[in-house]
C-alpha cells in the first residue's frame, strides 16, 4: 500500500503544478534560498565557468553515508537549470523545448559515490553581466521515502559573463 501511495505522489508530482502552483511575483529566488536544506548524509556541488561563448556547468551529488542509497526521479530529466540575469529575469531554462521520458528514474549511488551531470549554455547571444545560476536535482524520493518538506537538491551560484 505504502509502494502505490508513493508511486501515485510521485505520478502526480511529474505532471507539475497547476494554476494554483505559480510563483508570484514576491516570491523570487532570492526570498526561497534560505528556506531549503540539503537531505541528510548528501553533498551537491553546482559549478560553472565560461569558455569563450559557452557555459560549462558541472552538477555534482555525493552519497555521504555509509550506505546504499538510491534517488528517484519522476521523469527522465534529473536536473533542472536556470539561468537569471542581474533584474531577477529568466534567460535560459534547460528543459525548455526538451522532451523527457514520463517514467519513474532510479539512480543507485554506493556508499561515498559520486556522480556528475555536465551541461553547456550557449552564452553567445547574451549580454556581459553577473547572472545567477540555479541547479536542481530533481529528485523525487530517496530509499522510497519522499523529500520532507523544505528539503532540496538545490544550489545557486553566481557567474560574471565577459
Amino acid at each position: 500500500m505504502k509502494t502505490w501511495l508513493i508511486m501515485l505522489l510521485l505520478v502526480l508530482a511529474a505532471c507539475g503544478p497547476g494554476q494554483d502552483g505559480v510563483i508570484e511575483e514576491s516570491e523570487t529566488t532570492d526570498e526561497k534560498r534560505g528556506e531549503e536544506t540539503m537531505p541528510d548524509n548528501w553533498l551537491m556541488e553546482l559549478r560553472a565557468e565560461q569558455d569563450g561563448e559557452e557555459i560549462h556547468i558541472e552538477l555534482e551529488v555525493v552519497n555521504e553515508d555509509e550506505h546504499d542509497h538510491t534517488l528517484a526521479f519522476s521523469s527522465g530529466q534529473r536536473y533542472e537549470l536556470l539561468l537569471r540575469n542581474a533584474e531577477g529575469s529568466e534567460v535560459y531554462r534547460f528543459s525548455d523545448e526538451r522532451v523527457f521520458m514520463m517514467a519513474i528514474i532510479y539512480e543507485e549511488f554506493s556508499p561515498h559515490e559520486k556522480k556528475t551531470f555536465r551541461e553547456q549554455i550557449d552564452a553567445a547571444e547574451l549580454p556581459a553581466g553577473s547572472y545567477t545560476l540555479e541547479g536542481e536535482l530533481l529528485v523525487a524520493a530517496i530509499d522510497n521515502e519522499p523529500l520532507t518538506e523544505g528539503e532540496s537538491f538545490t544550489q545557486y551560484v553566481t557567474i560574471n559573463l565577459d
